[in-house]
């Protein structure tokens, strides 16, 4: 029994010294973006959560312990917020985003207090982020430019279900017959693993994990080779001549029709043309179709919509979300300016004729 519970205090030991160099690697890595600081977040509550399981350190600590019991509960709160700025480089923490940690810490709280039901819940809403995250994965990896990020999110979609899977034998083994050595080893060395995995990553040079936002599609670099150069202004070409207008079109059917390898014509689009995801480099020329077609005055009896199903887009919404995304004004808007701008121009050539 005591080595047993040596063995689980050094794994915890190991998890927080690991999950402390995580956390620092973000701070070092900026704290100002939200990967950054999600990411800290969640590596350095995961870090007090591995101490606070070690007997001695909980002791030590004494009434602090609790507090900090507190800040551990929401660190798959954390790791949420981690994963939707990872995923998402216009990600903005709104008020929806915060109200699953005050849900959480009541639900301790009342676990604390004696309430064992309240442990249910906790696990539902917990596992739900997980789920969430695991969706946020797989849901545009297809599209998705940044190899380190593509590669972040196959790890996530393969390591959450089995962290869950663990989570879910250690709290039944609890339920049915108190605590379990065996699957608390268990779950301490998994999150000991994880934890090395995650360190390792985040201490090799992945740029692309962690970019500024206001730098997204600005940071380019000059074909290498003639190949690549030639492969580029294909590209651009077939962009030009309105290949990327035709709907559902895919990285994959776009690397068809070009008869070039996806992760080829991935890492061109990414590092030569700045985008980070082929959603963004469709949306940067249907767009710029767009304003062409809006402000012509021969179309200007032309319904918004069609022009949304002419550049690609299966609906109005996401038509009107991308066009102001890069505008900063509706389609709308835009055509009444720029045809105002056209009739102005008008006016002026006939007094001055």
């Amino acid at each position: 029994m005591e080595n047993t519970m040596t063995g689980i205090d050094a794994l915890q030991g190991a998890t927080a010294s690991l999950c402390l160099l995580a956390g620092l690697h973000f701070l070092l890595a900026g704290w100002r973006h939200p990967v950054a600081r999600y990411g800290a977040l969640f590596a350095l509550a995961v870090a007090v959560h591995a101490l606070l399981e070690v007997g001695l350190i909980a002791e030590a600590l004494g009434p602090v312990a609790g507090l900090l019991a507190y800040v551990t509960c929401i660190k798959m709160v954390f790791f949420w917020w981690f994963a939707l700025a990872l995923f998402d480089d216009d990600f903005i923490l709104r008020h929806v985003h915060v109200l699953p940690a005050p849900l959480l810490l009541a639900l301790a709280h009342l676990y604390g207090r004696g309430v064992p039901e309240a442990m249910h819940g906790y696990h539902i809403i917990t596992f739900g982020l997980m789920a969430h995250v695991a969706t946020l994965a797989l849901r545009d990896l297809g599209s998705d430019l940044v190899d380190a990020r593509r590669r972040f999110r196959v790890a996530v979609s393969i390591a959450i279900p089995l962290f869950v899977l663990v989570l879910i034998a250690d709290y039944t083994l609890r339920v049915l017959r108190g605590e379990d050595l065996a699957v608390h080893m268990s779950e301490a060395l998994l999150m000991t693993v994880y934890s090395f995995v995650f360190a390792l990553w985040l201490t090799r040079i992945e740029r692309g994990l962690v970019i500024r936002n206001n730098q997204a599609n600005t940071q380019t670099v000059e074909p290498t080779t003639p190949a690549d150069a030639l492969d580029l202004a294909r590209i651009t070409r077939l962009a030009e001549q309105g290949a990327l207008l035709e709907a559902g079109l895919t990285i994959g059917k776009f690397a068809e029709r070009l008869h070039m390898p996806e992760h080829r014509l991935r890492r061109l689009i990414n590092q030569c043309l700045g985008y980070r995801n082929f959603a963004d480099f469709l949306n940067a020329y249907r767009v710029a179709e767009a304003e062409r077609r809006l402000a012509d005055p021969e179309r200007s009896r032309e319904q918004i919509i069609t022009h949304a199903f002419a550049l690609g887009y299966n609906s109005l919404t996401p038509f009107n979300r991308a066009f102001k995304a890069r505008t900063g004004v509706s389609p709308t808007e835009f055509r009444q300016r720029a045809l105002r701008e056209v009739l102005e121009e008008v006016k002026l050539q006939r007094t001055s004729g």
